[in-house]
C-alpha cells in the first residue's frame, strides 16, 4: 500500500489454512508473519465453497473489507459426490462476481484447486 496504513488480509480456506495457522502459532511466528499488514486467517476442516460467501458476508459485518483476500476453497466441492463439475465452476463464476461487488476494492488472490484421486 502506498501509505503508512497497514493492509489488511483476509485467508480464507479449508484445513489447509487451518493447519497453516496452527503451524505459525506453534512455531511462535507473529500471526502477520512478520509483513506490515493485518492477517485474518479462516480456515476449518471440510469447508466447501458452497461456505465462502457466507464466511465472508460474517467477516464484513465485522470489520471493514480487506485490501486483499486469498482463497484456498474448491477441493472439497470439486470431490463432492453427485457435484457436476461444469455446475460447480458456474457456481464459481457467480460467487466471484458477488465478492467482486462486495468487497469492490479488494484484490483477489485465488490458489490452484488441489486435485484429488476421486
Amino acid at each position: 500500500m502506498a501509505d503508512d496504513r497497514v493492509t489488511r488480509v483476509w485467508i480464507v480456506g479449508s484445513s489447509i489454512i487451518q493447519r497453516l495457522y496452527a503451524h505459525i502459532c506453534e512455531q511462535g511466528l507473529a500471526r502477520s508473519l512478520g509483513l506490515r499488514c493485518s492477517i485474518t486467517w479462516e480456515g476449518k476442516v471440510g469447508r466447501l465453497w458452497e461456505q465462502l460467501l457466507p464466511v465472508l458476508r460474517s467477516l464484513r459485518a465485522k470489520a471493514p473489507a480487506p485490501d486483499i483476500l486469498i482463497i484456498h476453497l474448491g477441493g472439497n466441492s470439486v470431490c463432492w459426490e453427485g457435484h457436476n463439475r461444469l455446475d460447480f465452476l458456474r457456481e464459481m463464476q457467480t460467487d466471484l462476481a458477488e465478492v467482486f461487488r462486495m468487497l469492490p476494492r479488494t484484490r483477489l488472490l485465488f490458489s490452484s484447486i488441489l486435485p484429488r484421486q476421486n
